[in-house]
C-alpha cells in the first residue's frame, strides 16, 4: 500500500501525475506509515523524497538551455512538425518549471500529513522540519527570488497556507506567536491581491482563518487527538482542496 501510494521515484514517471494528485499521494503515503520516529528533513529528503527531483527541482538551467523570454514566460512547448507525426520536446526549462511545482507539493502533501499524525503534540523536531520548508517557501515567493516568475500565480502562496495549517494542527491550542505572525503576514500578502477565480483567495483566507483558530484553540485551553478517528477527522476537516467562493461544495468541510 505504502509503494503504491508514494510519488513516483523517477522524471519521467512524475511528469505523468498533476502536481496537486503528487500532494495528495504524498500525504496519505505518509498517514499508512506504521511509525514515524523521527520526522526531521534529513528523513524526509533522505528516505521519502524522489532523490532525481531534489537533483533537478529548483536547479535553473543554465541561460544556454534557456528560451528566449516569450516562451519562457508561457512555458511552451518546441513544436516539431513531420507527415502525421508531432513530437513535442520537453525542454530544459520545462523540466526545471515541472519539478520544481512536484517538489513543493510533495514537500506540502509530507508535512500535512506530519501535521496531522502529529496533531496537538507540539513536537519540536516536527516543529523543527514545517518551519524550515515555511522559510524556503517564503523565500521562493519573495521579490527578490529570482524563481517566483516561474511559478503559476499564487501557487507559492497556498504551499505557504498549507504548511501555516500543518504548523497550527501541531500547535494547536498553545497560541504560539511566530505561527500568529506567520498567519498575520499571509493574511496582509493574500488579501492584498483582487479576488477572483484563478487566485482564489477565498480558500486561501479559509485556510489562514482555521489554522489561527486552532493555534487558539478554546482560548489555548484545548487541543487536538491524534487516534485514528481523529486522524479521520482531521484529514477531512484540512482537505488540501479549498473551496474558490462560499458556495463552492465540491470539498465540503463542514
Amino acid at each position: 500500500m505504502l509503494n503504491w501510494l508514494s510519488p513516483p521515484t523517477t522524471l519521467h514517471l512524475l511528469d505523468g501525475v498533476r502536481p496537486d494528485l503528487l500532494l495528495l499521494r504524498s500525504l496519505a503515503s505518509i498517514l499508512v506509515f506504521k511509525t514515524v520516529h523521527c520526522p526531521s528533513v534529513t528523513w524526509l529528503e533522505g528516505c521519502l523524497m524522489p532523490q532525481s527531483l531534489l537533483e533537478s527541482a529548483l536547479q535553473q538551467p543554465d541561460k544556454q538551455s534557456r528560451l528566449d523570454n516569450e516562451s519562457i514566460k508561457y512555458a511552451e512547448y518546441e513544436l516539431i512538425c513531420m507527415p502525421f507525426v508531432k513530437i513535442f520536446i520537453l525542454t530544459d526549462m520545462l523540466l526545471f518549471l515541472h519539478c520544481s511545482q512536484a517538489w513543493a507539493c510533495i514537500v506540502c502533501g509530507y508535512c500535512l500529513g506530519l501535521g496531522i499524525r502529529f496533531a496537538g503534540t507540539s513536537d519540536s523536531t516536527v516543529t523543527t522540519t514545517l518551519w524550515h520548508y515555511i522559510n524556503s517557501m517564503l523565500k521562493l515567493s519573495s521579490k527578490e527570488s529570482k524563481l517566483s516568475e516561474f511559478f503559476p500565480k499564487n501557487f507559492l502562496e497556498s504551499c505557504v497556507c498549507n504548511l501555516l495549517m500543518s504548523l497550527s494542527l501541531v500547535l494547536a491550542g498553545t497560541g504560539d506567536i511566530p505561527a500568529l505572525r506567520l498567519a498575520r503576514y499571509m493574511q496582509a500578502k493574500v488579501s492584498a491581491n483582487p479576488c477572483s477565480i484563478s487566485s482564489n483567495t477565498y480558500g486561501l483566507e479559509m485556510c489562514i482563518s482555521m489554522a489561527t483558530g486552532i493555534i487558539f484553540l478554546g482560548g489555548g485551553r484545548y487541543s487536538l487527538s491524534n487516534d485514528d478517528k481523529s486522524i479521520a477527522v482531521l484529514l477531512a476537516s484540512v482537505f488540501p482542496k479549498w473551496p474558490v467562493n462560499s458556495n463552492d461544495n465540491r470539498y465540503c468541510k463542514d
